[in-house]
Parts: C-alpha cells; structure tokens; sequence
C-alpha cells in the first residue's frame, strides 16, 4: 500500500532492471511515445517490421531517467518538443536526423552533445532553448536560424553558421 506513493509512475515500466516490452510505441515508422526508464536508450531501426525514421513530437518530453538516447540511422526527422524537459539528458545520436522541429530539446539543461546529420535542412524555433551545456553546434547548411534557437545556450562556445542569410531575432541570446 505504501509503495505506490513512494514510487515514479514512470517506474511501473521497468521490471526486474530492464524496460518493459513496450516501453515505446510506434505508428508507421514513427516512434510516438517512450517510456523508457533506463539511462541508455537505444532505439532500434525497426519496431514491429516498420522502418523508425521519424521521432514524433514530445515522443520522450519529460523523461528525467534517460542520458543517452541513440537512434538509428533511419530517423532522419526529430519532432517539436520531441526530447524537451528531460533534466537527466546529455548525449543524442541522431546521425541522419536532418530535420529538428521546433522546442526539440527545449530546456535539457544537461545536454552536451547531439550528433545529427551534417546536412541538417531545418531546425525549428527554440530547438536548442536553454541548453545551458552544449558547447558545439553545426548549423553550416542552414540558411535560416530561427527565433530562439539557440537562446540561453550560455555554454555554446562555437556555432558554424557559414551559410546562414537570416538569423531571427534572439537566435543566439543569453
């Protein structure tokens, strides 16, 4: 009896040290939801015979257990709000994400590196909000940099922007 309140809901998802079967959801080869609880979260390239190449929106937001999230190859578009508010976060692997949407990783205060696509096409406004530990990023492909992307980054030593003809208002502000 004593237990339930004691205990993250988020928690019911593990068993025996290891995530539960299904610990994500997945809809036409877009990863909807994870509920993952352990530190590392490596998602596979397939789930039920579907090619994942998509991260939905807020598909992990709020999830305060996961460190490293490492998506396969496939995923080549990350959502709004897809990773926002995970504190515990630090390292994504993203190698092929070339689209970020908007608040993507809004507010991980603790994330340090993100591996994506080298040929990013578009990031949404805010995508990098408050990432106060980043201290790297590569938008060399981007000609847009949207409002806020990059705001309260106070870490962000070095940005490649070489190819950007608009940088919105407060893109870069601490």
């Amino acid at each position: 009896d004593g237990y339930i309140s004691s205990v993250s809901s988020e928690a019911v998802y593990m068993i025996g040290g290891k995530d539960v079967t299904y610990a994500w959801t997945e809809k036409d080869g877009v990863l909807m939801k994870c509920r993952s609880v352990q530190s590392v979260c490596r998602i596979p390239a397939e789930i039920n015979g579907n090619p994942i190449t998509e991260i939905a929106d807020e598909a992990f937001a709020g999830n305060h257990f996961i460190r490293e999230v490492q998506l396969p190859d496939t995923v080549t578009v990350i959502g709004s709000r897809a990773f926002a508010d995970c504190s515990a976060l630090e390292n994504v692997t993203a190698k092929n994400a070339a689209v970020i949407g908007t608040e993507a990783f809004d507010g991980d205060e603790n994330l340090k590196t993100i591996e994506y696509s080298p040929a990013l096409q578009s990031a949404g406004a805010a995508a990098f909000r408050d990432c106060a530990s980043l201290n790297q990023l590569d938008f060399s492909k981007l000609a847009v940099l949207p409002e806020a992307l990059c705001s309260g980054c106070s870490s962000l030593e070095t940005a490649d922007i070489s190819n950007a003809t608009v940088i919105e208002e407060g893109a870069f502000r601490n």
